[in-house]
This record gives C-alpha cells, sequence and structure tokens, in this order.
C-alpha cells in the first residue's frame, strides 16, 4: 500500500473569486452604461434648451422690429392709444338708440315699413296718411343728433302687390288708410349718435 504523505489537492477558490468578480464586472457595466446614457441625454437636453433660447432671441427680435416699425402710427404711447381708442368710439353708431329715435320721430298715422342702409346713408320707406305727417317726420328726424340731412320724397298710393300689405316695423297711431308712400333719405351724422 502507498501511503501518499503528500497533502491532499484542495479545491481551488479561484473559481468562485471569478464568479464573484464577473458579477462584479457586470455591475460595473451597467452602471457605466448607465451614466453614458445620462450623459448622453444631458447633452440632448442642452441642445434643445440652447435651441429654444435661440427662438425665444428671435422672436424678441421680430417684436422690436414690429414694435420699432409700428412706433410713428402710435407716437406718444398711451395716450395715442387712448386718443385713437375715443376717435374710434366716436365713429361707431348706437343703432338701438337710432331705431328708438326713428320710433320717437314717428308722427300720427304714420308706417315704417323698410329700413336700408348704404354706407352713412339711411333709407326708410313706408306710408302715411298725408304729407304733413312726411313733414313732421322729417322735421323731428333733422333734430336728432345722429342725423346730418334728412330729405324726403312722397309718393301718391303704397306701392304694393294686390292683395298684399308692407309688414309695418313701427306704427304711428293706429290709422289703416294709408294715402301715401315716402321715401326718407337720412345721412348720417359722424359719431353715429349723441352719447
Amino acid at each position: 500500500m502507498d501511503i501518499n504523505l503528500l497533502p491532499r489537492p484542495q479545491k481551488s477558490h479561484g473559481n468562485r473569486l471569478a464568479a464573484g468578480g464577473r458579477g462584479r464586472l457586470l455591475v460595473f457595466g451597467v452602471v457605466t452604461l448607465a451614466a453614458a446614457a445620462c450623459a448622453a441625454l444631458l447633452v440632448v437636453l442642452h441642445e434643445q434648451v440652447a435651441q429654444v433660447a435661440t427662438q425665444v432671441a428671435t422672436l424678441n427680435g421680430q417684436v422690436q422690429t414690429a414694435e420699432r416699425g409700428s412706433a410713428p402710427a402710435h407716437s406718444g404711447g398711451a395716450s395715442a392709444l387712448q386718443s385713437e381708442l375715443a376717435q374710434a368710439s366716436a365713429a361707431r353708431v348706437d343703432w338701438a338708440t337710432v331705431l328708438q329715435e326713428i320710433d320717437a320721430a314717428l308722427v300720427a298715422d304714420m308706417t315704417v315699413d323698410e329700413i336700408k342702409l348704404a354706407g352713412s346713408a339711411m333709407e326708410i320707406h313706408g306710408r302715411s296718411a298725408s304729407v304733413a305727417e312726411v313733414a313732421a317726420f322729417e322735421q323731428n328726424l333733422q333734430k336728432d343728433p345722429f342725423a346730418a340731412s334728412v330729405t324726403f320724397q312722397v309718393a301718391k298710393e303704397p306701392s304694393q302687390s294686390p292683395g298684399q300689405t308692407p309688414q309695418a316695423v313701427f306704427v304711428g297711431g293706429g290709422s289703416n288708410h294709408y294715402m301715401y308712400a315716402y321715401t326718407v333719405t337720412l345721412a348720417m351724422a359722424t359719431g353715429g349718435t349723441a352719447q
């Protein structure tokens, strides 16, 4: 029998260390990859921020150019703008008030069947029992602040189709015997109505 005096070979722990080293290497690789991805993301975000800043600077330049270009029209700043707004407000026409004034100017035994607008001119068509009533209506309209000038024409017999009666917009009085058709032409005053 042989006796072996040499110590028994023990299993090497190198394999265990190698396996642990591979795990550490894998963790280190993942961490390195994550750090690289974060760095790439920061570079992309930095480029996008730079592009946005460039766009903002371009837009600010356009705004300043536009402000300089419109400065002569609004020289004086806020006071000129207020003046322009006041002029625009003065040029407006308060149609509710105009229609109320027309109704108030209407005398007895008259109708307003139609109102037509063409620019600053207004034509009022209707029927009347007499020419004197149309003349009184004209005088009443001339007193209103929205009227610059008033003229009228009167024609005998209201123009209508047989069997049809025009629908009245305004009726003054209660007569059903309208013998005259009239047209009143009204030139609107600048600024429309008195406030």
